[in-house]
């Protein structure tokens, strides 16, 4: 189960700012479940599939967490972020719908429960960070297809990676066993 005081999708902005006001300025290293990016970058198709990749690559594992406006460095080989007062981005508008809409139509099947958060800090305003989070997908695995790529991705230690036939095919028979126990559920 992850690190989290609670599904991210449930806690109040306050909770949510103050959860991560703390991974930053308890510099929290990233993890399989935790991953920091400097500023999203949407422009050019190979960013436009980074996006899909680290997103689908926490729903096929066991749920994680990007936080976009942390930049980070390297501390006994492991990335955490800089001081929070290096943290945050100047927003363009629409940004985090352009964001949704990439994962939308370049992840196969949709994802599920893609939830895209605006964290508001006042010690850094105007800037902002962004949060994306995704539990593990009850419809895994989930694909990577758009513009002329095709893969499955799984979160490693601190990035996302292609996954093997095995994994991909240890996925499906998960999802067609789920089916199979909601099918005889709804039956009885």
């Amino acid at each position: 189960m992850p690190p989290f005081p609670k599904d991210p999708r449930l806690m109040t902005p306050e909770e949510l700012n103050g959860w991560v006001r703390s991974l930053i300025t308890d510099r929290v290293p990233e993890s399989t479940f935790l991953d920091y990016k400097q500023k999203p970058n949407i422009e050019g198709q190979k960013n436009r599939i980074e996006l899909a990749k680290d997103v689908s690559s926490f729903a096929n594992e066991a749920s994680g967490i990007i936080i976009y406006g942390v930049p980070e460095e390297e501390q006994n080989g492991v990335p955490v972020p800089k001081a929070l007062t290096e943290c945050g981005f100047n927003m363009e508008t629409g940004l985090p719908e352009k964001m949704e809409n990439i994962i939308l139509t370049v992840v196969e099947p949709t994802l599920p429960e893609l939830t895209l958060r605006v964290i508001e800090l006042e010690e850094l305003k105007p800037k902002v960070l962004l949060l994306i989070y995704h539990p593990e997908s009850w419809n895994k695995p989930h694909m990577v297809e758009g513009y002329e790529h095709v893969r499955f991705y799984r979160r490693g230690n601190f990035r996302a990676v292609p996954m093997s036939e095995k994994q991909v095919e240890a996925c499906y028979m998960l999802r067609r066993s789920s089916q199979r126990h909601a099918d005889m559920f709804f039956e009885n």
